[in-house]
């Protein structure tokens, strides 16, 4: 059960988070109660979460609860599939608490601004190489979409992974979720 967790956490924050985990400072959004819509490009990426998703259906009523209990925890909540939910509290948002979210071990990342559009790459080195290409736009301070493309290897094989995502702030009180915690 730990794994489905570890993955769905995983999963979600990397989807629902990421203009604001490859920026390198604040996001012009409000802090509270965000929505992200999650499409992904790749039919084998998208069937892997529907995998997980029927996974989580599945199971008996008191793992369900225990497993959202600790997606909660952590600052992310699962509702209809490819729609995640998450907290920015004031403090992450701030520069100091940007940084601390944005920590992804090894891996550069660079950005650019311009205007309300911020376009990001990062290169994120072995044991799980990565190049990231995307580009954040800010519509307003409740709502913004993101587009990007990763690249990884799979079985010595190069994939690539486009997904787009909307996110939509839903107010201010976060209600029982916890802020987003960092990666570790």
């Amino acid at each position: 059960m730990k794994l489905i967790v570890r993955r769905l956490f995983a999963a979600s924050l990397a989807i629902g988070s990421a203009a604001v985990v490859h920026a390198q400072s604040t996001p012009p959004i409000k802090p509270g109660l965000w929505q992200t819509k999650v499409q992904q490009d790749d039919p084998e990426m998208a069937a892997k979460m529907r995998e997980m998703e029927a996974q989580l259906k599945n199971l008996p009523p008191e793992a369900r609860k225990q497993i959202d209990a600790m997606m909660k925890q952590r600052g992310v909540s699962l509702g209809a599939p490819g729609v995640i939910k998450m907290c920015f509290s004031k403090e992450q948002l701030s520069e100091e608490g940007w940084q601390g979210l944005q920590q992804r071990g090894d891996c550069k990342v660079d950005t650019t601004r311009q205007g309300n559009t911020w376009k990001f790459r990062a290169s994120c080195p072995a044991p799980n190489p990565s190049e990231t290409e995307g580009e954040a736009v800010f519509l307003s301070p409740e709502r913004y979409t993101v587009k990007s493309s990763t690249t990884t290897s799979v079985g010595g094989q190069p994939k690539v992974m486009k997904t787009s995502a909307e996110s939509t702030w839903l107010g201010a009180d976060c209600g029982d979720l916890k802020p987003i915690q960092p990666r570790k």
